[in-house]
């Protein structure tokens, strides 16, 4: 199954803007590859529609097979379009510990169908996978309220943007949204603590800081510069649906391999991230916790506490941050 997955979620096409940027739609913004919506209803079949025969209906372009048709879809859209902004509904519900991949945005085949409580439903078709197949095997109410809420939790994070924000991918994760904030090239200063006791800091180093979506847009790359290359380097970070976290690498430029990190994380409710690493530096090994908070348009901080015996104890605030969006 795996190699037809790896083609289920990768051969989306692609939209570049409108509202509804996250939709099943080609870059025309032409819905269900060109397929009559209203056809599903009358004919109980698929039939490709007449570029002749068109409307827009949200800002998503619909063709029909007639001007029939496109007169019914025009008296009440809403009755016609397919459910999940055209994505294959079992993906959308799927159960991850049984499929061995989570709930997300999947391409869906125009010919693989279902009327459902007077609603179409749209599915994936590959070989050796078929998502109507899959979804006839399961509880179909609950298939559905699974589906339903998390296409709503897409709706939410992709109508904060009313065009696709550059550089990501249409069918990345949402969650990559999260970092949206931060895209961008931001200068400012990092200070480190020198005194614990006496929370004296050294003097104020100047550092920039680039974000931005890397892989084709699938995730988040980030590039820290210092004066000093021995704490520069870049690092990937990728969200984990199977988890629910976001994952991060750095690679230092001037240190020693063993001074890299993987961290795990995940923003809060205030749009805050949050995460947690093990290291090792020259004073031994450490665990460490990074915040952005206070994230703006035009600025955000960050800051550092560090444990060097396993967590009993904390140096908070070891590093500390102030960064400036560059204009």
């Amino acid at each position: 199954m795996r190699p037809s997955l790896f083609i289920l979620f990768f051969t989306v096409a692609l939209s570049q803007s409108g509202k509804h940027w996250y939709y099943f739609i080609d870059q025309n913004k032409l819905a269900i590859n060109g397929y009559d919506p209203v056809a599903y209803f009358i004919s109980n079949q698929a039939e490709k529609g007449n570029p002749k025969f068109q409307s827009n209906y949200e800002d998503v372009l619909y063709q029909f097979s007639s001007l029939q048709n496109l007169e019914h879809f025009q008296k009440d859209p809403s009755k016609y379009v397919p459910r999940f902004g055209g994505w294959c509904a079992f993906v959308m519900a799927v159960f991850k510990e049984k499929a061995g991949f989570a709930q997300g945005r999947s391409d869906s085949d125009p010919t693989n169908f279902k009327i459902i409580n007077n609603q179409l439903y749209l599915f994936t078709k590959t070989p050796g996978f078929d998502g109507l197949e899959k979804w006839n095997l399961n509880d179909e109410s609950i298939m559905i309220e699974r589906a339903e809420k998390f296409w709503k939790s897409r709706v939410m994070r992709g109508e904060k943007y009313p065009v696709k924000p550059d550089g990501i991918a249409v069918d990345a994760r949402m969650e990559l949204l999260d970092f949206q904030p931060l895209i961008g090239s931001w200068e400012g200063s990092n200070q480190w603590l020198v005194d614990p006791k006496t929370k004296k800091y050294s003097r104020k180093t100047p550092g920039k800081w680039i974000f931005e979506y890397d892989y084709k847009g699938y995730c988040i790359k980030d590039d820290f510069y210092y004066p000093n290359p021995l704490w520069a380097g870049p690092a990937t970070r990728i969200y984990d649906a199977m988890k629910e976290k976001w994952f991060m690498m750095y690679m230092p430029l001037a240190q020693p391999i063993e001074y890299s990190w993987k961290m795990e994380g995940y923003f809060d409710e205030k749009g805050r991230l949050h995460g947690e690493f093990k290291s090792k530096d020259a004073q031994g090994e450490y665990i460490q916790k990074i915040l952005f908070y206070d994230i703006e348009a035009d600025s955000f901080k960050w800051k550092a506490d560090r444990s060097y015996d396993n967590g009993a104890t904390w140096i908070e605030d070891r590093v500390i941050l102030e960064m400036k969006r560059v204009k």
